[in-house]
């Protein structure tokens, strides 16, 4: 694998990873009102 798919995959992961984690906590804070 070279540099660049390695690096658009874990960038495609870190982006997925903090869309996942926005969608949680808008839930959490929703359930919280």
């Amino acid at each position: 694998m070279s540099p660049k798919q390695k690096f658009s995959i874990s960038f495609f992961f870190i982006i997925t990873g903090l869309t996942i984690l926005a969608t949680i906590l808008m839930g959490l804070r929703f359930l919280a009102n």
